[in-house]
């Protein structure tokens, strides 16, 4: 989510600009607005404005509490809510990352530990390698957890009138399954093909795709590919240790979102 920043913060990278020479800051906002309620005078602690599902899993891990509330109420120096932390909670036990008894760490929750992402891109990842469509599922949870980046692979740069057009590419790239998710993973791989032959720019150009948001979104990729090797679930040596043997087969990857994304989705919604 994009907020403004504190006046405090402001301030403090003002300085920056003349700590070894003297220097210019320029801040993209109105005085007017900088003194009005947009800005908070201090920033907001992370702790209190991010989801806490993914701390509460490095804490179990690490250890450090076996009443997790306890823990929230008496270690940091400013405690999120309690609402905060029971939908953290109910977050990992929906996933199966934690154990609904005990409140425990599963095996899933064990490896989703491991791995620097919200949980939910996580598991998403853990059970590609599972389905054996792991590529096409990096670019899935890339976009996601990319988003806002470069503005995503969508473009924004439509002239009058183009809207319905681009539109129309759109769903033609989701195709019959109507999805928002398979029509940036074949908007991608349609990418990949017509820059294999020279022609990236020209296909964004007719398929109103961003080129920047493209190349940002395999970038990330290729640190989620990373990420997984690291933790074991994922093998350059092997295509069956890559977990992508069925990456191009379409009913594959379909039961694959049905029963990961869209059930942990309304789970959680």
């Amino acid at each position: 989510e994009d907020r403004w920043t504190s006046r405090s913060s402001c301030k403090q990278r003002a300085g920056r600009a003349g700590r070894v020479a003297p220097g210019w800051s320029f801040k993209l906002f109105t005085q007017f607005a900088f003194q009005t309620k947009q800005f908070l005078e201090y920033s907001i602690p992370e702790i209190l404005r991010v989801n806490l599902d993914e701390t509460i899993l490095q804490v179990k891990r690490l250890g450090f509490a076996e009443d997790i509330r306890m823990w929230f109420e008496t270690k940091p120096i400013e405690a999120p809510s309690k609402a905060a932390v029971e939908e953290g909670v109910k977050t990992l036990i929906n996933i199966g990352a934690i154990d609904s008894e005990d409140e425990g760490l599963t095996a899933l929750g064990y490896h989703l530990s491991s791995l620097p992402l919200p949980p939910k891109i996580g598991k998403m990842l853990i059970f590609g390698t599972m389905f054996g469509c792991l590529d096409s599922v990096l670019t899935i949870a890339a976009q996601m957890s990319g988003e806002g980046s470069s503005g995503g692979i969508w473009s924004s740069g439509w002239g009058l009138g183009q809207r319905e057009e681009a539109d129309r590419k759109k769903k033609e790239f989701g195709g019959i399954w109507k999805s928002d998710h398979i029509a940036i993973l074949n908007a991608y791989k349609g990418w990949k093909r017509a820059r294999s032959e020279g022609r990236a720019q020209e296909f964004c150009n007719v398929n109103f795709l961003n080129a920047m948001g493209l190349e940002t979104l395999e970038k990330i990729k290729i640190q989620l590919r990373n990420l997984l090797a690291d933790i074991g679930f994922f093998s350059e040596d092997s295509k069956e240790g890559g977990g992508d043997r069925y990456g191009e087969n379409m009913r594959v990857i379909k039961e694959y979102y049905v029963r990961v994304c869209i059930q942990t989705w309304l789970k959680l919604g």
